[in-house]
């Protein structure tokens, strides 16, 4: 359990290129990811977001989706591993689980 202040948001914004690959785009730097599929490719962004991001800096990481025709369009990563996700049409967030990234 991480017990500190948590700095502002950091602003991210996730492109998918398609239904296995998308770029997640902060402060100017561009990371790639390529997954097996849909659910695979949002579980590395996350563990990308939470291990790489947001956990180092003890800040949440807001990702905006760009040109999203299914799933969520707005994600919030926690330092502390926790998640919401909300949806197009969904004036409420839906809590996840953010699994940590595995090695390698």
């Amino acid at each position: 359990m991480l017990r500190a202040e948590w700095g502002p948001p950091i602003e991210a914004t996730l492109t998918v290129t398609g239904r296995r690959q998308a770029v997640v785009s902060i402060d100017g730097a561009e990371h790639r990811f390529r997954a097996s599929g849909r659910q695979a490719l949002d579980g590395q962004v996350h563990a990308f977001l939470h291990e790489e991001v947001a956990r180092p800096q003890l800040r949440p990481v807001v990702l905006t989706e760009a040109g999203v025709t299914d799933g969520p369009v707005r994600w919030t990563v926690w330092p502390d591993g926790s998640g919401s996700a909300e949806d197009a049409g969904d004036a409420h967030d839906t809590a996840v689980q953010v699994a940590p990234a595995g090695p390698g």
